[in-house]
């Protein structure tokens, strides 16, 4: 309303505020305007937004530090399967929920088996350790130091449990019976999200942690421990 103008790139528009970044700096904190001091808004196809544009002293441009500088641009809520998993006889759906600053998100996977896989065998030549997953769960962190873009990058912590069937035979009857054993791991992940679409998105991690397998068989090591490297690839729509 005061004749000047500005090329910008808006990242919201309600009833009383257009948010906005510079278009020659969208790296740039985000700023604020208030709708009364606007008089029209021209998009890039040339179609042409008029607003009331009542004059008030107050009304005045001002940067608001406390909002945040990036903003989510396709939605907090990623659900994903991860297809890596399948290759291990997991199906694992996650979920994955992003502050509206786009720097942190808290991930929850939901897995479970839908095959056998073989372990180990003992001295006899017998498999002693067919599993298969019944349920696994988990919680994880992601930081994204730059926010949400096209492509960006992240880290965190990840806590994972998986219970599972196994079978073991008595070491005196050679009969087998089925067990219940869990298996417990703690990583620290680095990964790339790329959002391939307004809703679709991958994102693909790797994981270096460590690895507790509980069981029970008698004549083997009642825990199993070790560095384990974990890798992700998810395939998604955030909402």
């Amino acid at each position: 309303t005061d004749g000047s103008h500005q090329v910008v790139n808006i990242l919201e528009i309600n009833k009383t505020q257009v948010k906005y970044k510079p278009y020659s700096n969208p790296d740039a904190p985000k700023y604020v305007i208030l709708i009364t001091s606007v008089s029209k808004i021209v998009d890039k196809n040339g179609k042409t937004t008029t607003f009331a544009g009542i004059v008030n002293p107050s009304d005045n441009i001002y940067h608001n530090s406390t909002i945040p500088d990036v903003k989510n641009p396709a939605g907090i809520h990623f659900i994903s399967m991860n297809v890596a998993d399948l290759f291990t006889g997991l199906l694992t759906l996650n979920y994955e929920y992003t502050l509206e600053s786009g720097r942190l998100s808290l991930k929850i996977p939901l897995s479970t088996g839908f095959y056998t896989l073989s372990g180990s065998y003992n001295q006899y030549g017998d498999s002693y350790f067919p599993y298969t997953t019944v349920f696994g769960t988990g919680i994880g962190l992601n930081f994204y130091p730059r926010g949400q873009r096209s492509v960006t990058y992240f880290i965190g912590p990840a806590f994972y449990y998986r219970s599972f069937n196994y079978s073991v035979a008595d070491p005196g009857t050679y009969i087998y019976n089925n067990k219940v054993g869990s298996f417990t791991s703690f990583f620290i992940q680095n990964g790339v999200l790329f959002h391939a679409g307004t809703r679709l998105n991958l994102s693909i991690d790797a994981g270096l942690g460590y690895a507790w397998i509980n069981t029970a068989i008698p004549y083997y090591s009642d825990h199993k421990l070790g560095y384990r490297l974990k890798i992700g690839i998810n395939v998604g729509f955030k909402l």
